[in-house]
């Protein structure tokens, strides 16, 4: 089951029923790629002010987004007469494409890649074992073998875009799980297993080339 991302702009409707309903939202912004990163940052802040702005109904002005280098952002909003609400949120940058996650009740982290063409499966099984641990790597080459010998000649499509889709998802479901947790990329082990253990994952409904997860932590 993949997880609802909304258009922030053409979709924000829709998006605004569905966070009122589950407090949970992931939302879209296609961005130029010729802009810089500091102007892609700014938009996306913009466009998630904007949003909060509107279910709430209060000015854009008493949304703030504060961050730091390393660090998941912050959201606080100042409804009238009442205490700031602090909201949870992660944001994730790609090529052309943005995602931001907002939840009222509880941490989320997000994470989008472009899944490529062009890899060397040697590095990216050294890279499994060293951030996945040794059973999903193992897990990973077994699914690309497999795929390897089952692969119909006359079928157009590479038999390891499968396991590149994987990997990707993978790598896309650790960094949703840090970022949930306001952790840098880190290797595997089990203590760090453990403290990623009450994140559900969900990945994201987005179109080719890109991949996405949601992390959300869970009681």
């Amino acid at each position: 089951m993949t997880f609802p991302v909304f258009d922030a702009v053409a979709q924000r409707q829709p998006a605004l029923v569905h966070f009122a309903a589950t407090g949970v939202v992931v939302l879209r912004c296609a961005t130029d790629l010729a802009e810089s990163r500091a102007n892609v940052r700014y938009q996306v802040r913009e466009a998630a002010c904007e949003f909060l702005a509107e279910r709430y109904q209060i000015p854009t002005q008493s949304v703030k987004i504060a961050s730091a280098a390393g660090m998941q952002p912050t959201c606080r909003i100042q409804l009238p007469a009442l205490p700031p609400k602090t909201l949870f949120m992660s944001i994730s940058h790609e090529k052309g494409l943005s995602l931001v996650g907002l939840s009222e009740e509880a941490p989320v982290g997000v994470d989008v890649l472009v899944v490529g063409e062009d890899f060397d499966f040697e590095e990216q099984q050294a890279v499994a074992r060293l951030y996945f641990g040794a059973k999903v790597a193992a897990d990973l080459a077994n699914a690309g073998a497999r795929r390897l010998m089952q692969h119909d000649l006359n079928q157009p499509r590479n038999p390891l875009d499968t396991y590149v889709e994987e990997f990707a998802f993978c790598w896309a479901r650790l960094e949703a799980q840090l970022k949930c947790h306001g952790l840098g990329i880190c290797e595997f082990s089990e203590q760090r297993e453990q403290a990623l253990s009450n994140c559900k994952t969900y990945r994201l409904d987005l179109q080719s080339p890109y991949l996405g997860v949601c992390a959300l932590q869970i009681a």
